[in-house]
This record gives structure tokens, C-alpha cells and sequence, in this order.
């Protein structure tokens, strides 16, 4: 009995020693959690030729405190049932920067467009074993600055069509709690999840820039600020990311460290769908940057304000695809290394024009304009919270053809020299092609006329047949009033004109840039990407501020601590000999 009882101990202690070291052993290359997961929800429920249907089941109290507090983007607990699959216990919150607080701040509270926040849902916050298929986590964009509905669709279809890695997304009726709540575009998280999908495994350190232009210095805490660590958090360091800055900045080993084909298509694509909200435009954010055993690989996000929607005015009189930034063009590296090496150029021009002859073409653009619009027609019709008119969205994906100019403007000299210009009639033709009534912000153009407009630019420079450069000035950085900005006479709540595109009103959030030494911070813990669970990121090197996985480390040490304290227990039990306190004879009494 004795020995049974030992092998029981010796056993039991295995395997408490097994588990204690399966919980403190670092998740090998490769193999995480999600690595090993199921990722098969791009084809069950990302169906692009029909729109997902999406039910959020959260009470009245949670649904109120978040619409009415919705610049702190607070989660709250609700179930959520996708396409007839229900999900319990999900986080959700509002979303978004400039639509966030331009909407929050907006006097049409009485259409009802104060509810139309973008929202994120997060399948495994509450519940660690939840996916949805593989995913977890959800966007539903709320086609803010497009009354199209589709710019972002689109955007995304044209950039995998030319090979770059896109999220999956599709179109999305959303209801809560059983009411029509509208039309949104449903889009995966750039994650875990997306890295298995595309690169096989998510071993890799991403990125996420909030405004990051990729200058350097050789300063760690100046050229890291506005790049957030997304995933990969324990790997994370900076060394790698200097290395690539200092490439840029000299033009060498730029193979070594960086995916050259990808970041060309991607230029390419970005350029052709004028997409200035962007890396290339005054913030030089809304891109990711995934780092896979030393080499980086440039990723896109946010595409509502594609084909124009962002600050341009239309004309084509100061758009230059071999110097495609609002701003210098030294001011975006990656863009400018790229094009100094005529090899490069030459292959980005190459996909240019395979832009334009596969997806900036009238065949493929009248047709792919029908069928989405004869997919989400009766969803926008009957939206309820859409931030513009049935009407607006008829003009904007309207198939008849607005002649606007791709000319360019005269040279400085000659209109000095009073030569005339059709700055006037530009003027006038834009004026013409805006929407009249704005019902919510943009006055953005109709797609159609615009993206053949754009490759009438773009084959035009490409030909040589107007300047495809602007002595390095780029397409200037001005936030002059143009499609993709608030109106002039918008106003807040409070009568306060709002703030420039992309910055948000005094006391709304702001990334915490302003110590120095701490090079990369990650997002905000007011609008997390998990559960508002209060613990602390773990810090990686340099004081980085890293995002970890979703298990907490003061978790893992309170599970290790107990089980410590119950190995020790029963060492106590088993193993130390007992005390004879009272002695027992047979027949007697007990002798104290």
C-alpha cells in the first residue's frame, strides 16, 4: 500500500510539473494559438456575391451607454448571430477616428445618423476558445465619406486582383436586437488570423502605423512614434525596423529587408485608386507592416476613401503618379527609394498600366458597379441610419459619364505671364459633378467619371505626354476644402467647425506620443483591441509597449503560484512522517 501510494504522489507530481510547464513554455515559432485553429471563415461567410447577415443581441442599457459614449470605445458584452450562426458572449464597440468623432459630434441626431458608428467585434474576449470559423475579431464599416457604398469593396477587389494581401470583406446587414440597423462592409482584422491565411503562419512581428512616414534619423524614439505592435509582441524589437529606415534613406540592401514586388503592386494600386488617406497622404497612416524573418511586407487597410475621397480636388491639375504624396516626395521614403531605381520604376509603371487595362477600364468598371449595385440596392433603400440619400447613392454609382479635365495646369511662368487657364471651367465642372445636398459630410465624385478620369491621367503620364513629376513637390500638402473633407458649413453640437480630416476635437483621444524613450506605444488602452481587462501589456525591449496575446501574464503567474502551493501540499501529505501526538493502544483509553 505503501508503494501504490508513492507512484500515486510520484504520478500526480508529474503531472502537475507537465502542466506548469506547458503554461511558462513560450509558444514555439509558428505554432500559436491561432496557428492551429480552423481559418476557413473567408469562404463560409465571406459569400461576395451575397450580403452576410448579421444580428448583435445586446440589452438597452449597454446599447445606450455605448452610442452615447461612443468616442471612448468602450466594449460591451452582447451575442451575435452570422448568418443564422450564433456567437455568445462577444465584446463590441464603436470604432473609427475622423468618422468617430465627426459623427459624434454632428447635429443629425435626429435622422437617426448618431447611431452610424463603425463597430468591432471581438469573438474571443470573453470566451478564449470562440472563433468565428478562425477569426476573431470583426469590422463593419459604416461607408463613412461614401455615398457610394462600394469604394471600399472595390478597393479591396483591386488590390487582390494585383496580388497584394487584402482582408476578407463583404457586405453586411447589420441588425440590432431584430431591427434593421443598415448596410455596412464587413472586413477582418489585420491579425493572427489574416497572417495564417497569407503567410502561412503568424510567427512575425506587424505593425500598425497611426502615423508613421518611415524617416529616419537614427533616433529610435523619434522614427518609431505612430507605429503600433499588433501581433508578435514578444519578438518585437527595434533593431529591425531601423534597419529598414536606414535602407530607405540609402537606397542599399532594400531587397534584403523589404518584399520590393509587393510594396511596387502596392504603390501601384494606391496611386490608381487615388487613395490619399493613406501612406502616401498628409498622415502617412492607415498601412500595416508585416515582418517575417527580417523581411517587411506592406499591407493595405481603410479604403473608404478610395478613388478620390480624401482631399482631392478632382481636376487631375496636380496629380502625378511618379510623385503620388500629398507632400515632398522625400517625405515618404518608401515611396521615393522606390522610384529612384529605374528598374523599379519601370515595373511600377508596368502594373500602372495593368491597372488600367484590367480594373480603371469602362467594361469592368460599368460591370462591376451593376452587380454590386443590383447586390446592396434594397439594403440601401431601406437603411435607416445611412449617412446619405438613396438619391446620393444613385448619382455617385451612376453608369452615365461626367466629362472632368485630366489636363494639366499651364506652368507657374506661363500663367504669370497671363496666359489663360481653365481653372474656372474646372471649377465650375466640379462644382457640378458634387453632390448638391450633402446630407452628411463629403462631397465626393461619382465613381464612375472619376477612376476613367484617373486612368486617362495615368495613361497620359505614362505615355509622356504630360509631366508625371512636380520637381519633387509631390502633389502639395495643403488641406485645402475638396471631396473627402467636411463641408464649410458643418458644425458640431457646440457650433465648433470641426476639426482638419483626421485629427480628432480637442479632449476626444490622442496617441500618447509625447514621452520620449518610448518608441513604440501601443493603442491607447481608451480603445483597445481586447477586453477591457485592465492589465498591463507586457514591455518588450527598448521599453516598447507591446501587445501581448490575449492571456494576461498576471493570470499565467496566479495559475503557476496555486500550483505550486499544490505540489507543496501534497509533498506535505505524502512524504513528511506524521507527528505522534496520541498514542492508541487496543482496549485502552487513550494515554495523553
Amino acid at each position: 500500500m505503501k508503494i501504490n501510494a508513492k507512484i500515486l504522489s510520484l504520478g500526480t507530481i508529474l503531472s502537475i510539473i507537465t502542466f506548469l510547464m506547458m503554461m511558462l513554455s513560450p509558444v514555439q515559432k509558428g505554432s500559436s494559438a491561432s496557428s492551429i485553429r480552423q481559418t476557413t471563415y473567408a469562404d463560409q461567410y465571406f459569400d461576395r456575391n451575397s450580403v452576410m447577415q448579421i444580428n448583435i443581441e445586446i440589452s438597452e442599457q449597454n446599447w445606450a451607454d455605448m452610442i452615447d459614449n461612443a468616442a471612448k470605445e468602450e466594449f460591451h458584452e452582447a451575442d451575435i448571430t452570422v448568418n443564422g450562426d450564433k456567437y455568445p458572449m462577444v465584446y463590441i464597440r464603436p470604432k473609427g477616428n475622423s468618422s468617430l468623432s465627426t459623427i459624434s459630434k454632428s447635429k443629425f441626431n435626429e435622422e437617426g445618423h448618431l447611431k452610424r458608428f463603425s463597430l468591432k467585434v471581438n469573438f474571443d474576449s470573453l470566451n478564449k476558445n470562440q472563433t468565428l470559423a478562425g477569426l476573431t475579431q470583426l469590422n463593419l464599416n459604416n461607408g463613412f465619406s461614401d455615398p457610394s457604398f462600394i469604394r471600399e469593396y472595390l478597393g479591396y477587389q483591386i488590390f487582390e486582383g494585383m496580388g497584394v494581401n487584402v482582408p476578407a470583406f463583404s457586405f453586411a446587414d447589420v441588425s440590432i436586437n431584430g431591427e434593421y440597423f443598415g448596410l455596412f462592409l464587413a472586413v477582418e482584422s489585420i491579425l493572427e488570423p489574416y497572417l495564417v491565411r497569407h503567410f502561412g503562419d503568424d510567427s512575425g512581428v506587424l505593425y500598425k502605423s497611426v502615423g508613421n512616414k518611415l524617416t529616419y534619423t537614427g533616433k529610435v524614439s523619434t522614427d518609431t512614434k505612430g507605429l503600433e505592435v499588433k501581433t508578435g509582441g514578444d519578438k518585437a524589437d527595434t533593431t529591425a525596423l531601423m534597419k529598414l529606415m536606414k535602407s530607405l534613406e540609402t537606397g542599399q540592401g532594400l531587397e534584403q529587408i523589404l518584399d520590393v514586388d509587393q510594396a511596387l503592386r502596392y504603390f501601384a494600386v494606391s496611386t490608381a485608386l487615388v487613395n490619399f488617406d493613406s501612406y502616401q497622404g498628409n498622415f502617412g497612416h492607415n498601412y500595416y507592416l508585416y515582418e517575417q524573418n527580417g523581411k517587411f511586407t506592406v499591407l493595405p487597410w481603410d479604403l473608404n476613401m478610395a478613388f478620390g475621397g480624401f482631399n482631392f480636388p478632382g481636376d487631375f491639375s496636380s496629380y502625378y503618379i511618379d510623385e503620388p504624396t500629398q507632400g515632398a516626395l522625400a517625405e515618404r521614403p518608401l515611396i521615393a527609394t522606390l522610384l529612384q531605381n529605374e528598374t523599379y520604376k519601370e515595373r511600377y509603371h508596368e502594373y500602372l498600366q495593368e491597372i488600367i487595362d484590367k480594373y480603371l477600364n469602362k467594361t469592368y468598371l460599368e460591370s462591376e458597379i451593376s452587380r454590386l449595385v443590383s447586390l446592396i440596392s434594397d439594403s440601401v433603400y431601406k437603411d435607416p441610419t445611412a449617412l446619405y440619400t438613396y438619391e446620393d447613392f444613385k448619382a455617385n454609382t451612376s453608369l452615365s459619364i461626367t466629362e472632368i479635365t485630366t489636363e494639366k495646369k499651364e506652368t507657374a511662368s506661363k500663367d504669370s505671364a497671363g496666359s489663360t487657364t481653365n481653372q474656372s471651367q474646372d471649377t465650375a465642372v466640379r462644382k457640378d459633378m458634387m453632390r448638391e445636398k450633402a446630407s452628411f459630410s463629403q462631397n465626393t465624385l461619382p465613381l464612375l467619371s472619376f477612376a476613367l478620369a484617373t486612368a486617362e491621367s495615368i495613361q497620359q503620364q505614362l505615355k509622356g505626354e504630360i509631366p508625371s513629376t512636380n520637381n519633387g513637390k509631390g502633389m502639395g500638402g495643403e488641406m485645402s476644402q475638396g471631396p473627402g473633407m467636411p463641408p464649410a458649413q458643418w458644425e458640431n453640437q457646440d457650433g465648433m467647425q470641426p476639426p482638419p480630416m483626421g485629427e480628432l476635437p480637442e479632449g476626444a483621444f490622442k496617441e500618447p506620443f509625447e514621452e520620449a524613450g518610448d518608441p513604440m506605444q501601443n493603442q491607447n488602452p481608451n480603445r483597445p483591441e481586447g477586453p477591457p481587462n485592465g492589465m498591463n501589456r507586457p514591455m518588450g525591449p527598448e521599453g516598447m509597449n507591446l501587445q501581448g496575446n490575449h492571456t494576461g501574464i498576471l493570470s499565467t503567474w496566479i495559475i503557476v503560484i496555486g500550483g505550486l502551493i499544490m505540489l507543496i501540499a501534497i509533498l506535505v501529505v505524502l512524504w513528511i512522517p506524521k507527528r505522534k501526538w496520541i498514542s492508541v493502544h487496543a482496549g485502552n483509553q487513550p494515554t495523553l
